[in-house]
């Protein structure tokens, strides 16, 4: 427990720089047909089967070859699963296994990604509904995403009842 506590203030408290999608460039980027998620490659992949072939035929979108699929689970919130468009190979990462963005009342928000790039964003709340607010920043590494930093952020206000900002001239 200690060691787990220790480890999240780490990581909380680690980079001094921003961290950028720069940093996890990928050499090569797939543009070709994408492969038919394998259904058996995961035992979750057959429940949300149509979701996945769906986002599966747009292409990669994500980390080379990879294409980010979000599986609506409520307002706001979304399972994450990542498809390979190479050899359909479906994952369902444990971290963020759910992401939400309900009560985060910022811009960027959810997840963001890039195909170029194996870092993949999280602006609200990570893992659960019940995880605090902020900013996320996890490596995919082929199979799963590895947190790199967290960020703790305020919620924000819903954008009617923001105090205004004073002009500046």
């Amino acid at each position: 427990m200690a060691g787990t506590l220790l480890g999240l203030v780490l990581i909380a408290a680690a980079p001094s720089q921003p961290i950028r999608f720069e940093q996890f460039a990928v050499s090569k980027t797939f543009t070709g047909e994408a492969a038919s998620p394998n259904l058996a490659s995961h035992p979750r992949a057959r429940t949300y089967r149509t979701v996945l072939r769906t986002e599966a035929k747009s292409g990669a979108n994500f980390a080379g070859h990879f294409t980010v699929v979000r599986i609506g689970a409520g307002t706001g919130t979304i399972l994450l699963a990542v498809v390979d468009a190479l050899s359909g190979a479906v994952y369902f990462p444990k971290h963020p296994a759910l992401i939400s963005w309900a009560g985060w009342w910022h811009d960027p928000y959810g997840p963001v990604y890039r195909i170029d790039s194996r870092l993949l964003i999280v602006y609200g709340r990570s893992g659960s509904e019940d995880a605090p607010y902020g900013i996320s920043y996890f490596e995919w590494t082929g199979h799963d995403f590895k947190l790199l930093h967290f960020e703790p952020r305020d919620r924000g206000a819903p954008y009617g009842l923001r105090r205004p900002t004073p002009n500046v001239l």
